[in-house]
């Protein structure tokens, strides 16, 4: 995934939260800092820069292939075993 389209999620996100009178004095001192948002975006490139580095085989798994009582079974399990 593209770096620049995660921020543009994050920024689209922000504006809307900003829009709807959500945001308060903690989001003016860390998200809507220029400082915090490149530190933010410098950090991001250095995970993908790991991630890409690791060359871990990813595919597309599309809904319709995923097995969910498979999943909550495994969940189970491994819920079982944290007991």
């Amino acid at each position: 995934m593209n770096i620049l389209f995660v921020v543009d999620i994050l920024l689209n996100l922000i504006y809307t939260l900003e829009k709807n009178g959500v945001l308060g004095g903690k989001y003016y001192s860390t998200i809507a800092n220029p400082n915090w948002i490149e530190t933010l975006y410098e950090e991001a490139k250095k995970l993908k820069g790991y991630v890409d580095s690791k060359k871990a085989p990813f595919s597309v798994i599309h809904l319709s292939d995923i097995d969910l009582n498979e999943l909550l079974e495994y969940q189970e399990r491994l819920s079982d075993t944290a007991k």
